[in-house]
């Protein structure tokens, strides 16, 4: 069975702001556990683990880790031309060309990127590539040639469903545990080629991508702070609840009094 798994890199610096780490990029933590819930999958059934990142020739380093935990092969989505400026809808035609140059059993991305938080491209890819899409899964427990046997949750509870191949599955939640990746497998990891491709390779028009394929435009960027006053309220329940009182009939005496 072919899995494709779409991975986000993302600035080391906003997944770890208080550590000082030598990688300029890390792995999206929504990716990072698909990637660790298919190696779990992989020692129990015939799977192929196929990673795909879009971004530069930097952005590569991800994919060596990707093989580093277990996977099987890298392949970075770079074209400096063509590619730059994609917006969410441009970023889901180049990933689904990717994924029809490739072929595919299973496609599988996590819920969201730290960075972006849209949690648009998944619902993008699945339309392009035509496959019903599961975007509530917690695990995978089971695959053979033509099913899956998945775990989902659907906010009131959690099910376990046979899914008929091919199919497109986006997990819930995120990972930061790293286990499993030391010197030893990425240097073993670093000898295997990480194949690049750019919009020629897809056969993907520029019209479909970049700027020119983008429905968007990123106009200008503002950063807010929120500053709140915090206070600790001591004594006992009694004088709490009598504190907080005092509070509330405060504010709404001085609203009525602007009215």
């Amino acid at each position: 069975m072919n899995i494709l798994v779409f991975v986000k890199p993302v600035r080391t610096n906003l997944i770890y702001p208080n550590e000082n780490r030598r990688e300029e990029y890390s792995i999206n933590l929504y990716d990072m556990l698909c990637i660790q819930k298919l190696i779990q999958l992989k020692e129990k059934s015939d799977i192929h683990i196929t990673c795909i990142s879009m971004g530069t020739r930097v952005t590569g380093q991800i994919l060596v880790r990707c093989i580093a935990l277990g996977c099987d092969k890298g392949i970075l989505l770079n074209d400096k031309e063509f590619f730059a400026g994609s917006d969410t809808y441009a970023t889901s035609n180049i990933l689904a060309h990717a994924a029809k140059k490739i072929g595919y059993d299973c496609v599988v991305c996590g819920n969201k990127s730290i960075d972006g938080e849209t949690g648009q491209v998944k619902y993008g890819i699945a339309e392009l590539l035509n496959l019903k899409h599961y975007s509530d899964v917690l695990d995978i427990l089971e695959a053979d040639k033509k099913f899956l046997f998945v775990k989902l949750d659907n906010e009131k509870e959690e099910r376990i469903v046979k899914i008929q191949l091919p199919v497109m599955l986006s997990f819930q939640q995120f990972s930061q545990n790293m286990e499993g990746i030391n010197l030893f497998k990425l240097k073993a990891a670093s000898q295997k080629k990480i194949t690049i491709w750019n919009a020629g390779d897809l056969g993907i028009s520029e019209e479909l991508c970049g700027s020119r394929g983008s429905k968007t435009v990123v106009s200008k960027i503002t950063e807010i702070t929120q500053n709140r006053n915090g206070m600790i309220i001591r004594g006992s329940l009694k004088e709490q609840a009598g504190f907080i009182e005092k509070l509330l009939c405060t504010k709404n005496n001085t609203e009525k009094e602007k009215v």
